[in-house]
């Protein structure tokens, strides 16, 4: 028999079987249903998921999450352990993630809201969706824009592209397709938005965290994921993963996925020119700190001839329409950047003046510490600054 990983699609005749495993059936027989329901575990050679066979029927499974007995408590008086574990939760969404001021949140699974009670207060408009009458009514009576719905094509549809972050907190393992619940979440992100993903890691549980996170091996957690799954998966509909890891945070065992909905050659565009755009500032910065020193009226002898030199340089002459007049040292003889930089002269060391400022270039922490420790040996009387801080 054939089987096919719902997590990265890898196809082969016999998946590992991990063990068999007997528990009460979900609706526990009111359905007429058999009371107990046997479950074997088996994992996928290619991602490491371990996942249930066969799993439940979806009408048994919408069943259930619709009559699930939530908690009818106030949002932000849970319990401390939730409502320390969201706020953590919470400033790793927000230090990950770059929002906009008043950002459009939506967060799939939502339960009572004390997730997003959190951006909710912070100026953020959110968007609950959760299956639960009971949960989403208590998150709607604290205030909590919440809809009671599945991720259907309707919703999907009326709120397509609207959400700056997506976010899915411990409800991954309990859903049928996974590849088919994040491309729906994808519907609902704007181009360059972020999904933000938890789910249980209980492949890397140890006996003392069972007390406070309860048994994770339950007829309800239909996968058990790896970091190599979740990255997979969530690549798959279309997102660059910007941050992966396994988090303990409050012995709650968990794997986080941040990522953003991009392609995988715009992702390499936009990182480079944030990244040449950044350097460029440097630069920029480096050339004004250069002009100040040259305003002092004092000579100016640059040591460290190189490419960021020349990038000071060609900055300086965009700002102030020339180039400076200043003079230049290296301390590499055969140095290829001295063919290449024809602004002022190479000075040898003899003919710096101690009179006035010597300014070094490189930008890599490095080389500053070593010119610095020459220009201490050879002058120690000198004025030095660094260009880049």
């Amino acid at each position: 028999m054939k089987y096919t990983c719902t997590v990265c699609s890898h196809t082969e005749e016999n998946l590992n079987k991990i063990c068999s495993l007997t528990f009460p059936s979900l609706n526990f027989g009111s359905d007429g249903s058999a009371l107990e329901r046997d479950i074997t575990y088996r994992s996928c050679s290619n991602c490491g998921t371990v996942s249930q066979h066969p799993l439940p029927p979806q009408e048994e499974l919408s069943r259930y999450y619709a009559n699930i007995d939530t908690p009818q408590a106030k949002v932000g008086v849970y319990t401390e352990y939730k409502t320390q574990l969201y706020s953590r939760r919470f400033d790793f969404a927000t230090s990950t993630v770059t929002l906009p001021s008043k950002a459009k949140v939506a967060e799939i699974g939502s339960a009572n809201g004390i997730f997003l009670k959190r951006f909710l207060d912070a100026g953020h408009e959110v968007l609950g969706v959760e299956p639960s009458e009971r949960a989403s009514t208590a998150a709607i009576d604290a205030g909590i824009n919440t809809l009671n719905s599945d991720l259907d094509n309707a919703l999907l549809d009326e709120h397509a592209e609207l959400y700056d972050l997506a976010m899915s907190m411990d409800t991954l393992e309990h859903v049928t397709d996974p590849r088919s619940f994040i491309a729906s979440m994808a519907r609902l992100i704007k181009p360059q938005g972020f999904i933000y993903i938890e789910v249980p890691d209980a492949l890397g549980m140890v006996a003392d965290t069972i007390a406070s996170c309860g048994n994770e091996v339950s007829p309800v957690h239909l996968r058990h994921f790896t970091i190599t799954g979740l990255i997979k998966v969530v690549s798959s509909a279309g997102f660059a993963v910007k941050h992966v890891s396994s988090t303990a945070e409050l012995r709650f065992p968990n794997l986080r996925i941040v990522a953003q909905k991009i392609s995988a050659q715009e992702d390499g565009e936009l990182s480079f020119s944030q990244a040449n755009g950044f350097q460029q500032e440097l630069y920029g910065q480096a050339a004004t700190k250069m002009k100040e020193l040259i305003d002092s009226g004092r000579e100016i002898s640059v040591w460290g001839v190189g490419a960021d030199l020349l990038q000071i340089l060609y900055s300086y002459k965009q700002l102030y329409g020339q180039f400076p007049q200043v003079g230049l040292h290296d301390r590499s003889p055969n140095k290829i950047g001295k063919n290449f930089l024809t602004i002022g002269c190479i000075k040898p060391v003899s003919e710096i003046s101690t009179s006035g400022c010597i300014v070094v270039s490189p930008m890599s922490k490095v080389l500053q510490m070593s010119i610095m420790e020459d220009i201490n040996s050879q002058f120690p009387n000198a004025d030095a600054y660094y260009l880049f801080e």
